[in-house]
């Protein structure tokens, strides 16, 4: 059991000081309170099978209260699923059904143009991890969700695993996914739920993957060489989109896709107490909706990544992690400038005592050393996308204590 109670106030600086003004009127408070409850039960039926009966339900109590907006709900979620696994000399089977749900509904006062919902989905689901071989494994499954507002959803998918042979391996595998719409996103500043509205013909979206990669592992001497190189494809149909004007944000599915390709690179290196990790992505995410500006917002294209470490005693570990972002489109068609950011960590044990000294963002590069990220006028402002930090530079030192 979980129980969590928060309230976060931001906004203008005079008025969370108790002074504002005729001008100096923008808050937003948050105040939410959520219980979670989780139960498992086992059972086993033979030496290598088991019955798997689980339940989880969750209450979502949301207050928000602005200068010119407020709005209180409730939501209600829960999920439960039996399953029974089945062990076999090749064969590890599973197969289940579940049933999940949420409920909103708002509570007076309440100024939002939101509605009350209650979905509900039955899924059936089984899967197969067969080992043809020593050198393969298919692993295939299938999953059928019956929804209660957006039909029903085939979900096959697979992965294929191949030992080519003492040093290299290799997987491709594939699936389709789906994703019913929701209004509550992190993207959307809180004051615009007043006028949020989903149309009555959206869709869910439904997604079609693939992914093959190849691993490479090998020891030299006393250095360890992994490699892995992987390549992708995401296809997300009937995506969900946002229409904004000035009087409301209107959610409605677009009938062209938004295509996902690009490729990842990493290597890892240990040498004695010295390890290294070095990693690439390069991603091409496309809205095949809008030709005129067809790339995806806030997706770099190029991301570099590095973390070095070195143990220097035998309780003494310091490490160092640098990584670069690459340019990103914003919603205005324009790009924001690439960034770097560098952060480092040392560890000391002293017997039941773990000190741990972290440093986030030692560059100090912020977003808000580029440009304000907020639009006039000031007693109800508008902010700007975030493409890179917020916050400065962060020194934290942690103790751990074993009993």
């Amino acid at each position: 059991m979980n129980n969590v109670f928060e309230d976060r106030i931001g906004g203008d600086m005079k008025v969370l000081m108790r002074n504002p003004n005729s001008t100096h009127q923008f808050f937003i408070e948050n105040q939410s309170i959520r219980n979670t409850i989780d139960v498992i039960w086992d059972k086993k039926i033979k030496t290598t099978d088991k019955f798997t009966l689980k339940g989880s339900g969750s209450t979502f109590n949301r207050n928000i209260t602005s200068n010119i907006f407020g709005m209180r709900a409730r939501q209600f979620s829960f999920y439960t699923e039996a399953s029974e696994v089945v062990r076999r000399k090749k064969h590890d089977f599973v197969a289940g059904i579940n049933f999940n749900g949420e409920l909103f509904k708002k509570r007076l006062p309440d100024s939002s143009t939101l509605s009350n919902y209650e979905y509900f989905t039955v899924g059936l689901f089984m899967q197969d991890d067969w080992r043809i071989n020593t050198k393969t494994t298919l692993e295939t499954g299938l999953r059928t969700d019956f929804h209660n507002k957006f039909g029903t959803f085939l979900l096959p998918r697979f992965s294929l695993l191949y030992k080519i042979n003492e040093y290299f391996t290799t997987r491709l595998g594939g699936g389709l996914g789906y994703k019913t719409p929701t209004l509550f996103s992190n993207e959307i500043d809180e004051r615009r739920y007043a006028n949020l509205k989903l149309q009555e013909n959206a869709k869910a979206e439904k997604s079609i993957g693939a992914n093959w990669d190849v691993n490479f592992k090998k020891e030299v001497g006393d250095v360890d060489l992994a490699i892995n190189q992987s390549f992708y494809f995401t296809q997300i149909n009937d995506p969900l989109v946002a229409m904004v004007t000035p009087n409301e944000i209107t959610y409605y599915t677009e009938t062209k896709p938004i295509s996902t390709k690009g490729f990842e690179t990493w290597i890892q290196i240990g040498y004695r107490d010295f390890e290294a990790y070095l990693g690439y992505t390069l991603t091409d995410a496309r809205k095949k909706y809008e030709p005129l500006q067809p790339y995806l917002e806030l997706s770099a294209r190029n991301k570099f990544a590095s973390v070095i470490s070195y143990r220097f005693l035998k309780d003494l570990v310091a490490g160092v992690e640098a990584a670069y972002t690459g340019k990103q489109y914003l919603d205005n068609g324009k790009q924001s400038p690439a960034y770097p950011f560098i952060a480092a960590m040392i560890r000391f044990d002293a017997g039941r005592l773990t000190f741990v000294l972290n440093g986030e963002n030692l560059l100090d590069y912020r977003q808000t050393k580029k440009e304000y990220i907020y639009n006039l006028p000031i007693i109800n402002p508008t902010f700007k996308q975030l493409w890179a930090p917020i916050d400065g530079r962060v020194i934290n030192l942690s103790l751990k204590i074993r009993l």
